[in-house]
């Protein structure tokens, strides 16, 4: 009869029953002796191995099971672990959760794993140094790319409460060389920036920062703007791919957030009061094409609605998409999407004119006279002579004559 030798202690294995046998053909006499020579049964495949490591709330895996499943080592500890608990990146770098949590973050244009002592932040975002050096040299900046907000306004914008800031977004597209255009840009107007974005074929969004209807108007120079998009050979309204986008911030609409939703929502149903008769004209979109990229708002003004519910209706709204003709998924601003784009100035500053015009009525609206309101109600008091002029030629606008 075979005599079998504990590797381990050296004593003739009396209880064959009990006897370990590992993948290399060594013998223990039980399981106390294999794990003092460092041999371990593999939790994954069961066999005994002599090249196990302990893997947190997943016991003993051998060699073979780590390299061929779903395991990988910490870039950072050099521990194993399941890939579940784990964060990797396009690169083959991967790193415990435990690792990442305690000194490592995500670059939020590329996704790779970058240490927090390597990372660089800029504006609130968080690069990895390649990403931090294109973004610093761009001139046309990544889709995501959002610096921290400098506002501008004239003098007599701050005389009542905060002032109504606008933040445009002007896309422009099918010209020549956007890249020089964006640099010619951005290097004389220190209010803009501009950005890619996937609607436009071989063009730019250009961004500016919020400011008030009059410093739009006076001195941000918007007319040096539309000359050098021009000269590039770029369009807006006739590319057929553009917008022009109006943000408007949030606090303008009250000193409380269920004011600001109350009239927020007011704003919005008055949108969705004209949208056929007056916005859709007013929008130079087709209703086909609003219905794609801004379609109306879901909100109606119930006859049991008050104040309270109908503020809790503009909350609501925050969870729909983005692509609505009023945009409410921002935080501190809402964003009128509906416009088509152009470089035509006075069709431009209407549409600046309007959503001030706007967003001022809607705030002063009580929610009894919503739908009682009509279209010259809005714009009775208004002196745009560009506004004027174009509500009258794209929508049924009168306006009354004073009495002599």
């Amino acid at each position: 009869m075979e005599k079998y030798i504990c590797a381990n202690c050296g004593a003739v294995i009396e209880d064959e029953e009990a006897m370990i046998t590992t993948t290399d053909y060594e013998t223990f006499c039980n399981e106390e002796c294999a794990e003092e020579a460092d041999y371990y049964k593999c939790t994954d495949c069961g066999d005994w191995e002599p090249n196990c490591v302990e893997v947190p709330d997943q016991g003993m895996v051998c060699r073979c099971c780590r390299e061929h499943g779903s395991y990988h080592q910490c870039e950072d500890c050099g521990g194993w672990c399941r890939d579940r608990d784990m964060r990797c990146d396009d690169n083959g770098i991967w790193v415990c959760d435990w690792c990442y949590n305690a000194g490592w973050n995500t670059c939020d244009n590329c996704g790779c794993l970058v240490r927090v002592d390597d990372a660089r932040e800029i504006d609130g975002y968080t690069y990895c140094e390649d990403c931090a050096e294109e973004m610093e040299s761009a001139t046309i900046h990544d889709y995501s790319y959002k610096p921290d907000p400098d506002f501008y306004g004239k003098r007599e914008d701050f005389a009542h409460g905060t002032p109504l800031y606008m933040g445009v977004e002007l896309e422009v597209d099918k010209g020549k060389d956007p890249q020089k255009l964006a640099e010619e840009l951005q290097d004389n107007v220190p209010e803009i920036y501009c950005k890619h974005d996937g609607s436009l074929e071989d063009g730019v969004e250009i961004v500016s920062q919020p400011c008030t209807l009059a410093y739009h108007m006076d001195e941000l120079d918007w007319k040096w703007i539309r000359k050098k998009c021009c000269e590039y050979g770029f369009t807006s309204h006739d590319a057929g791919t553009c917008g022009l986008h109006v943000h408007v911030n949030r606090d303008f609409f009250g000193n409380t957030q269920t004011e600001i939703d109350l009239n927020i929502a007011k704003a919005v149903l008055l949108v969705n009061r004209f949208w056929e008769s007056h916005m859709i004209p007013f929008s130079r979109r087709t209703e086909e094409q609003l219905n794609h990229w801004a379609s109306k708002n879901e909100i109606a003004l119930e006859d049991d609605d008050n104040d309270a519910t109908l503020a809790n209706k503009a909350r609501d709204l925050r969870n729909k998409g983005r692509y609505y003709a009023v945009n409410l998924r921002n935080d501190n601003t809402i964003e009128f999407r509906l416009f088509r784009g152009t470089l035509k100035a006075s069709t431009f500053n209407a549409t600046l004119q309007f959503v001030d015009t706007l967003c001022r009525f809607a705030k002063k609206l009580n929610i009894n006279d919503i739908n009682k309101t009509t279209w010259e109600d809005i714009f009775r008091d208004v002196d745009y002579p560009d506004l004027i002029d174009y509500l009258t030629k794209r929508t049924t606008f009168h306006r009354q004559q004073e009495a002599a």
